[in-house]
This record gives structure tokens, C-alpha cells and sequence, in this order.
């Protein structure tokens, strides 16, 4: 049993390790990037760039119509959305808009903060503008995953 807890820890660990590495990759990014739209940037860059902790939940919220709210604090999980999130890029603007396909992903820090990222179909919207999400298949498989914690 104490061999089993000791990996666990060993993951967790290294989940850790990778969602700062990510932070700092994409703080690097937005420093070498500078402000020039969103298109091409990851996900995380372009909702989360103004953040170098490392968060210890997340929330989904849908609004369909019902609003759910599911939350988690599982390390492995939320490393895991975040990793999801920062391999995403951002594409070109849509004009397909949805009302009931809304959900928004928070992120929650050890201080309390919160940053959200707000997502509408299959897309991102930043600034009332929708954008494709290109890469996305892992973020949707974690937020399923969220929804089933």
C-alpha cells in the first residue's frame, strides 16, 4: 500500500512538473509573440497568458438548457485539461454561432484566483469572437472526463 501511494505521489509529481513546464512555454510565447491576434496562438496562450501558477482545480460549466457546474481537484485531471488546453491552437474566426452549446472552463489557483476560458461549440470565443479550436480532440476528451469525476 505505502509503494502505491509513493507512485501516486511520483505522478503527481511529474503531472506538476509538466503543467509548469507548459506554463512556462507559453508565457515564453506571449512574451516572444507579442500582441498580434489570436489566430495560431494555443488556447492557453491566448485565455491564460497573464499566469504562471500552476492551478489546482478546474471547473466546467455548461449552459444548455440547464446550467451544470462540475468541478475537480484531482492534480492528475487538472494537469491534464490544462496540457489539453495549451495544445490547442487558435484558427481562423466563425460565423456559426450556437446559444446552446456554451461551457465555460475555469481554472482555480491556490490563492483563490480564477481565469476562464469560454468555449461555444467546437469553438473558443475571446473578446465576443468565435474562433475554431484546431487540435482539440484531448481537450474534449478531458472535459468528458471532468463530467464523469
Amino acid at each position: 500500500m505505502a509503494s502505491r501511494g509513493c507512485a501516486s505521489n511520483k505522478i503527481a509529481g511529474a503531472l506538476i512538473a509538466v503543467v509548469v513546464f507548459a506554463a512556462a512555454v507559453t508565457l515564453m510565447r506571449v512574451y516572444v509573440a507579442g500582441e498580434h491576434g489570436a489566430q495560431g496562438k494555443t488556447a492557453a496562450q491566448v485565455s491564460l497568458n497573464d499566469c504562471a501558477a500552476v492551478p489546482v482545480a478546474v471547473k466546467l460549466i455548461e449552459d444548455g438548457e440547464a446550467r451544470t457546474a462540475y468541478e475537480t481537484d484531482d492534480d492528475e485531471l487538472v494537469a491534464s485539461t490544462f496540457a489539453a488546453l495549451d495544445g490547442c491552437t487558435v484558427g481562423d474566426a466563425v460565423d456559426e454561432r450556437t446559444s446552446d452549446a456554451g461551457r465555460t472552463l475555469v481554472f482555480v489557483y491556490t490563492d483563490g484566483s480564477e481565469q476562464s476560458v469560454e468555449l461555444e461549440g467546437k469553438n473558443i470565443v475571446l473578446d465576443k469572437t468565435a474562433y475554431r479550436l484546431n487540435g482539440a480532440d484531448e481537450l474534449w476528451r478531458q472535459l468528458a472526463a471532468i463530467k464523469n469525476s
